[in-house]
């Protein structure tokens, strides 16, 4: 289901990644949660996928009214308490990338590598698939 773009808030509202915002507040708590369960995980990859997905969703909204990247964001979530690493939480960040915003599946490889974007690719293409019952 592809989010609907909305206008950009004002520039002088906390953002996604303002950690004063309830969202990156949230975010934070991932990285917490993430060094929680994985001691020497470098989160490098996961703060850089957060900041990609923030910049190619913004404006976007959920039908509920909720700002898209909470969606990502719960997956994250997900992915972390699963204890997953890096790889698979910056995944789960930029899953919907490249359905619901204009970046491209090569673009995601370039800028987190082919695991991430295969990855990437494999989710996308689950809603593809037709499955004889639900």
């Amino acid at each position: 289901m592809a989010a609907t773009p909305v206008e950009t808030p004002d520039s002088a509202a906390p953002t996604a990644t303002d950690s004063e915002s309830p969202i990156g507040h949230r975010f934070d708590g991932l990285l917490a949660l993430v060094k929680k369960n994985r001691p020497t995980e470098d989160t490098a990859p996961i703060q850089k996928a957060w900041e990609f997905c923030v910049k190619y969703h913004e404006g976007q909204m959920r039908a509920s009214g909720e700002p898209y990247i909470i969606h990502p964001l719960e997956v994250a979530e997900v992915l972390a308490e699963m204890k997953l690493d890096a790889t698979a939480i910056a995944a789960g960040l930029l899953h919907d990338a490249v359905e619901d915003t204009p970046v491209t599946s090569a673009e995601i490889a370039t800028a987190f590598g082919e695991q991430v974007a295969h990855i990437v690719e494999g989710v996308t293409k689950i809603d593809k698939i037709q499955f004889a019952n639900r």
